[in-house]
């Protein structure tokens, strides 16, 4: 796990020097629903620096039930997963509006190594239900303040029709949907 969060260190320091230009130009009230990139891998960071701490397996399990860890792992894991599976279409289709550009197809990567965190942390470690659902209602009002100032994660997004824009945005928002109905399932058959 240790070098999980030293990835995660790496991964948020590289965000937030690469973006700091974008994060300045943002009002203050969204910047924590817009800044994606830099946001989710030092939560991710914050998740393996406690599940490293705790040494047994068993005091692992204990944090899901106590204190806010359950909304910190469901805030992690659960936008960091969600995103990643839109950046498959969101990038290909910024590209058919705007052109090809190498640092879509470097973003869609990027992402993925924080996803691939996000789908592993909730394959392997259940949120309670009302951390899930915290987490959901999160990323929702992050996709529609994305919707409604015009930014992907601080990409512009003018060049996109607002249609298309919007199909993408119901399109994660499903997403979210129907991992949180696939946890609620999993946790009421194992209750």
């Amino acid at each position: 796990m240790k070098w999980l969060v030293l990835l995660n260190t790496f991964w948020a320091v590289a965000a937030l020097t690469f973006d700091w230009p974008k994060i300045t130009t943002l009002p203050s009230w969204a910047i924590i629903f817009i800044v994606v990139c830099p946001l989710y891998p030092i939560l991710l960071w914050l998740v393996w620096f406690t599940l490293d701490r705790q040494r047994s397996t068993e005091a692992r399990e204990a944090l899901l039930t106590k204190g806010v860890f359950p909304y910190l792992l469901a805030l992690a894991a659960l936008p960091s997963a969600v995103y990643g599976v839109v950046a498959v279409y969101f990038y290909p289709i910024q590209m058919i509006f705007n052109g090809f550009n190498w640092l879509g197809v470097l973003s869609i990567a990027w992402i993925w190594v924080y996803s691939a965190q996000g789908w592993w942390l909730l394959k392997h470690f259940t949120p309670h239900l009302n951390a899930l659902r915290f987490s959901a209602v999160f990323l929702t009002v992050s996709l529609l303040v994305q919707l409604f100032t015009q930014t992907f994660a601080y990409l512009d997004i003018a060049s996109i029709p607002q249609s298309v824009w919007v199909i993408e945005i119901i399109g994660a928002i499903f997403i979210t949907k129907l991992i949180v109905s696939e946890y609620f399932i999993k946790v009421t058959q194992s209750s």
